[in-house]
């Protein structure tokens, strides 16, 4: 009897265990939602409002990252700094631009 009961409650402690296991799983998993659902919102809501003339990249850059939250990362040597460039954007989100 006393085997018996014994192996019941190990049972009971490993059914535990991959129930606790599950459900620190799925909190992930519902945090990890939570957290795509509002970055994807302020994407949306970010309104930009940008006018220069002959700029470079960088200052282009530096704009957005001014109006925004933003932060853009980029190899000095995979953009090409030299060309300037005319942008007009008014009142538009990150997604339209």
């Amino acid at each position: 009897m006393k085997k018996n009961s014994l192996n019941d409650l190990l049972c009971h402690f490993r059914c535990n265990r991959q129930i606790l296991l599950y459900m620190k799983a799925i909190t992930f998993l519902m945090f990890l939602a939570i957290v795509n659902i509002t970055a994807g919102s302020y994407a949306q809501e970010t309104k930009l409002n940008l006018s220069m003339k002959d700029a470079s990249l960088k200052e282009i850059f530096d704009k957005i990252e001014e109006q925004s939250e933003f932060t853009i990362f980029y190899k000095n040597n995979h953009v090409n700094d030299d060309v300037d460039m005319d942008v007009s954007i008014n009142n538009r989100n990150i997604k339209e631009t």
